[in-house]
Formats: structure tokens, sequence, C-alpha cells
């Protein structure tokens, strides 16, 4: 798509502040699903509205959303490699309806949390994330042998329902009768144990706020983080609901104790393979 006059960004709302970017490196960006994004390059004084071979990113300011574009590869114009950006401020989000959500995320071809009436798209696992959730996963169900235990892995939704967020653990546990949300069939709401193998983007994130979600789930007893980087791995537990949480961490040589399951992971055998490093 080519749009030779930059007036028409005026009529779609969207005020423009162009700043040079690297002529060199492209940026890896990612674009929110709600925002209306554009970019352009400017060639002998012309402005041109240029919307392939982009990659994209959305991030927040407060409540004002917006997008900073950048080019894939540098455009040539005469003898030099030029790359233009814009930060396009985009129309407010649309505030997702539960049932909304649902509908959106049967037909994506990506998953997504969604809180407060915003999707928010979840991004893909390393090579040792996506090995070691498999093998804590393993090690799990080979203990609940005989047990009303099961292990379902990051393809399977979980919904908070004291704070609405819906996500997707890379391993949920349900020991005993699986509760489904009513409104989803493929929603637990009753997990006893959770596991998340912790990543560069999302470790903050699943060590703070989403912990603060995921204590609000009566069920919940085991909340495990597998690092993925060391050989590491930290449960935060509690006996039942309404007791404090401890917190356990455990290395090389040692094993992580887990009552509420029945179980326990030895770190050496978790981290057997050893880490790829990517």
């Amino acid at each position: 798509m080519i749009e030779r006059s930059s007036a028409t960004f005026a009529r779609w709302g969207i005020n423009l502040t162009p700043a040079i970017a690297g002529a060199t490196d492209p940026t890896h960006l990612k674009l929110h699903d709600n925002d209306r994004c554009i970019a352009f390059f400017r060639s002998k004084g012309e402005t041109i509205l240029f919307l392939r071979d982009l990659t994209l990113l959305c991030a927040r300011f407060g409540s004002c959303p917006f997008a900073v574009i950048a080019c894939h590869r540098p455009v040539r114009a005469g003898p030099f490699a030029v790359c233009f950006f814009v930060m396009a401020f985009a129309a407010p989000h649309h505030a997702y309806t539960y049932e909304e959500f649902l509908a959106l995320e049967a037909a994506a071809n990506v998953k997504h949390e969604f809180l407060d009436g915003e999707m928010y798209a979840m991004a893909g696992g390393s090579l040792d994330h996506g090995a070691l959730a498999l093998v804590v996963g393993s090690l799990l169900r080979a203990q609940f042998t005989g047990r009303p235990c099961r292990v379902f892995n990051s393809d399977v939704r979980v919904l908070i329902q004291a704070t609405g967020l819906v996500t997707y653990p890379d391993l949920s546990i349900v020991c005993g009768p699986v509760e489904r949300d009513p409104r989803s069939r493929v929603t637990l709401v009753n997990p006893v144990g959770l596991v998340e193998v912790l990543s560069d983007s999302t470790q903050a994130y699943d060590q703070g706020e989403k912990f603060e979600h995921y204590r609000q789930m009566a069920s919940l007893r085991a909340y495990v983080l597998v690092d993925a980087h060391t050989p590491a791995i930290e449960a935060r537990q509690r006996p039942g609901e309404n007791d404090s949480w401890t917190i356990t961490q455990c290395g090389p040589g040692q094993s992580i104790r887990l009552p509420s399951l029945d179980a326990i992971l030895a770190v050496d055998e978790v981290y057997r393979d050893g880490l790829l490093g990517a």
C-alpha cells in the first residue's frame, strides 16, 4: 500500500512524529492487535506510506497507547541508506468483554492473556524453555501414577476468577475433579499447582505481578519457578487457602519437595540434559 499524501494521516486522526532510526540494523518489534499504525519513508522530498517488510512494536505510556514502527531493512535513497520511523498515537483500545475474548481467541493463531478488557499476545519460548517445561511435566506425571492428578501443558488456559486474569501457564496441575469455567469448557479454574519456566521477557512478571494473581486462587498450593539460564528452581507453597506462603530455592545437588502434590523435583534431574543457551 502506498500513499503519496501525508494529509491522509490527518484524516485518520493520527499525529506523527518522525525521527531518524539506525540505518543498518533492523529492529525486531511487534504490533499489538488493536493499534492502527503507519510508517513512512522520505525520498527526494516525497512522503511515502509503506506497510510492507515492517516489524512492529507497541508499548504503553500511562493510558495512551502508541506504536513505534521501524523498517525491516533500510530504504535506499540515492547513495544513502536511510530509515525513518514514526511514533503513531493510536485510537483508544477497545475494551473487550470476556465473551468477546473467548470468541477471538478461538479464531486466533497466537495465544493471548486477557485482563481488564485488554488482550496481550504471548511470545513463544526458547528451546531451553520448551525442553524444561516438558521435563518437569514428565517428572511430575511419573509421580502421579495411580493418583487422580493430571498435568496440563501451556495449551491449556487458566482463569483466575478473583482477578479476571486469563493466561496459559507452562504447566497446570489438577488433583481430583477438573473444574472448568462454565463459559469456556477449555478453561481451568482449580489448579493445585502451577509451573512457569522463567525467560528474560517474563521473569519479572512471573515472579511478581503474575504471582499476585495466582495467589488469589483458592485451590492453588504450589507455584514452581524454573530458571531457563541456570540450574535453579524456586517453589512458593502454602498448606491451605488461608495459610502464609513459604519460599524454597534449590540449586545443583538439591531437591525441592512439593507436599501438596506429594512430589519431589531433583534439580539435577530437571537439568540432566543441560542447557542450550537458547
